[in-house]
């Protein structure tokens, strides 16, 4: 059996089922103790749930097996009732289908020292490691599968398990096996091909020699869930997979005799084993989940708090968001008008189950999306095969020649970026691990798929004047500050740097002589991000769309002047600001005059985390009418990496960008850093003066971010102030 199927009944086992764990310890561990002798019993057992028995001696070694997620109180327990009952045991062996690993060793010296005991943990990972090395371990483990994991592999209970917005059982079934089989779409594969071959193999799942398929029945099944498109074309697609997936050795068997089909059975034991892995993904999501709340309350509040049923409802909200993103995705193929993560619409699909949650719905909100926009490497994989499935799936309710309309999209073009998309950059190059860089990952990708980048010198211009502005909030007493915390000078500190070394670190960007130049350089040394004006460009376009866009952009500016202090007030200041955001939009609409008319399959593109930028067709509409331009300019740093995930470019994506590419790119966490913890930085530097800088830094980021985290969402404006921060640009004052 494989171990997958062991590591997921173990961890699907909960407080009603000690017995079922017993009985597998005691049959797992006679290999080793063949005198075991079990005594547990609902009436009690003395301290522990087994013993070795050793003939005409006192027992010495006690098993203890338990099923509580508090295992530390659970071993402290049986070590205090031993002392009374059994005061000759000297070694503990603590049975657990919980995971445990290192997280014992202080207390296995602590009770080495103080009790005596020898304490030896055989947690999940133990038993799943060892599964396969005697047959009666392999027979256990299959017989603890059989009962846990058999059942909750039934197509009606993974049916019932997706609570996303699938009208039929099938086409639940339909969107797992697309997550499934989506592990890997960087190859040059056929979308389409690939993608109803997943569907073919969802409708046969179950299947077997004596309950099997028709061809009919197949299209049917795929029929309900997906368009018909042209007469024909379905039945066609679903024909063709059906004979790719029934040649010799393949995964369907196709009975001649009876015309019809099953699966093979190891095509069924793969689809187990990777529907396994799939719900233990599942359950570290929901751990993780759970976990950012947890981290973000002060401990008193999330002690009575059921977490692994938060984690459930957070990880169905989260699914939920995936799931629209991807339809609104694939809606923009045909809009031209791309969307980014919204705060508001987020809080609002969290309050909507308010009443699941045992915390407040911001602070549901906020964990979901620190998750979205920082998880593990491990669920960063786990999600983007989430988030490309769900695309993939809604395509195929648009249309079910998937690969057609992908390659509508642009397969080349030119990309300028908004200051918005430069400053991320330059603050992830403060994280030490490069692994963790997910948006300078997204732009490499981008570089390597053949598009070129771009800024137009008013936007180093920016970039630069954002720098001296860090400088200037370096130099100055706090309270004296008017404003909030610059941006680039909010993550030099979180990540743990001197504040005295700022100037330092900064010149690695600039110098004083020449510092736009110095800039520009920077850019297209470490980015390849080049400098290209569209100030000509966009002089020549109609001068209705100019004023249009230019009176736009004056009232944006005007509204966030208004919303905080720390926009410029400077007339001329708020005048440059407004011409490069023209140069920009007008600029990138003219160059698309001579391009192919299809709402994605333009060249130029202008990238930004701007709202007011992504949502420009539609306030160009209002004031143009018909004769405003019929797709927006703007594309949204979201897009554009499910783009690079699932495009026609995504062949020629290098594989280790590929898999580091982001869900979403949120950096509102390095925005708003309230002034005490530039203070906590301060004084945890002079607590530990010293200490090895690496080291230090280290200390220091990681209780800035404890810290940070633990305030939450609240503590720092709330909500309402993470969705005032959407809404405004993150375009800082020159």
């Amino acid at each position: 059996m494989p171990q997958t199927r062991l590591e997921l009944a173990l961890s699907l086992m909960t407080g009603a089922d000690w017995r079922a764990l017993e009985k597998f310890s005691a049959e797992f561990l006679s290999v080793e103790y063949p005198s075991m002798r079990t005594t547990a019993s609902a009436s009690g057992d003395g301290g522990r749930d087994a013993e070795l028995y050793i003939p005409n001696e006192e027992p010495t070694t006690a098993v203890q097996v338990s099923v509580r997620q508090d295992w530390e109180p659970k071993i402290r327990e049986t070590v205090k009732r031993l002392s009374d009952t059994f005061p000759h045991v000297t070694e503990l062996i603590y049975v657990t289908n919980q995971v445990i690993g290192a997280s014992s060793d202080d207390i296995k010296k602590q009770l080495r020292r103080d009790s005596g005991i020898s304490l030896d943990v055989r947690d999940r990972q133990w038993f799943v490691e060892r599964e396969n090395t005697y047959p009666q371990r392999a027979v256990a483990s299959e017989r603890l599968a059989e009962q846990f994991v058999d059942p909750v592999l039934s197509r009606a209970s993974l049916a019932s398990k997706s609570k996303q917005r699938m009208s039929t059982n099938d086409s639940r079934i339909a969107l797992l096996q697309l997550v499934l089989d989506v592990q890997d779409t960087t190859g040059d594969r056929n979308l389409t091909k690939s993608c109803f071959e997943s569907l073919v193999i969802a409708a046969l799942r179950g299947t077997t020699v004596d309950k099997r398929l028709r061809k009919a029945e197949i299209q049917s099944a795929i029929a309900a869930f997906i368009p018909a498109g042209v007469p024909g074309q379905l039945n066609a697609l679903v024909d063709g997979a059906l004979t790719r997936l029934s040649r010799k050795e393949g995964p369907i068997k196709y009975i001649r005799k009876t015309d019809d089909y099953q699966l093979s059975h190891s095509e069924t034991l793969r689809l187990n084993e990777q529907t396994a892995r799939f719900l233990l993904e599942e359950q570290e999501l929901e751990k993780e989940l759970a976990g950012r709340v947890a981290a973000m309350c002060d401990a008193g509040n999330v002690n009575d708090v059921d977490q692994a049923g938060l984690g459930v409802v957070l990880r169905d909200v989260l699914e939920k968001v995936l799931l629209e993103r991807s339809e609104a995705f694939a809606a923009s193929i045909t809009t031209g008008e791309t969307v980014h993560l919204d705060a508001d619409a987020l809080l609002v699909e969290v309050r909507s189950i308010s009443a699941q949650l045992p915390t407040t719905a911001e602070l549901a909100t906020a964990a979901i999306r620190d998750v979205l926009a920082t998880p593990s490497l491990a669920m960063n994989a786990h999600l983007r095969r989430l988030s490309d499935s769900y695309t993939l799936f809604a395509f195929l309710r648009q249309t079910p020649d998937v690969q057609k309309v992908v390659l509508s999209v642009f397969a080349e073009g030119s990309i300028w970026l908004d200051t918005s998309a430069i400053l991320p950059l330059i603050a992830e190059s403060l994280i030490d691990d490069p692994e963790r860089r997910y948006y300078t990952q997204l732009m490499r990708a981008a570089v390597d798929a053949g598009l070129d980048l771009y800024v137009i010198p008013g936007v180093i211009e920016e970039v630069e004047r954002h720098l001296n502005r860090c400088v200037a909030f370096g130099h100055v007493s706090k309270d004296q500050w008017n404003g909030r915390v610059p941006f680039i000078y909010s993550a030099y500190i979180l990540s743990g740097r001197a504040s005295n070394q700022f100037l330092s670190w900064q010149d690695q960007i600039r110098g004083k002589e020449r510092p736009e130049e110095d800039v520009r350089d920077y850019l297209s040394e470490v980015f390849s991000i080049e400098e290209n004006s569209l100030q000509t460009v966009a002089e020549q376009a109609d001068i209705e769309l100019r004023a249009a866009v230019q009176e736009l952009w004056m009232e944006q500016h005007d509204i966030r002047r208004g919303v905080g202090d720390e926009y410029a007030t400077d007339p001329g200041v708020v005048t440059r600001l407004v011409a490069h955001d023209v140069e920009n939009t007008v600029g990138i609409l003219q160059l698309r005059k001579n391009e192919r008319p299809s709402p994605m399959g333009y060249r130029s593109w202008w990238l930004t985390m701007d709202k007011t930028a992504l949502r420009i067709k539609s306030y160009l509409k209002d004031r143009l009418g018909e004769s405003a331009p019929s797709s927006s300019p703007a594309l949204s740093p979201d897009f554009l990496s499910q783009y690079l995930r699932l495009g026609p470019m995504r062949a020629a994506v290098e594989k280790s960008h590929y898999v580091s590419l982001p869900i979403i790119t949120d950096m509102s966490r390095l925005e708003n850093v309230p002034q005490s913890l530039i203070e906590l930085s301060d004084s945890i530097r002079i607590e530990n003066a010293g200490l090895d800088e690496r080291v230090l830094r280290r200390k220091v980021r990681d209780s800035m971010d404890h810290e940070r985290t633990r305030q939450g969402p609240m503590s720092l404006g709330g909500i309402k102030k993470l969705v005032e921060q959407e809404i405004k640009t993150q375009i800082p004052a020159m």
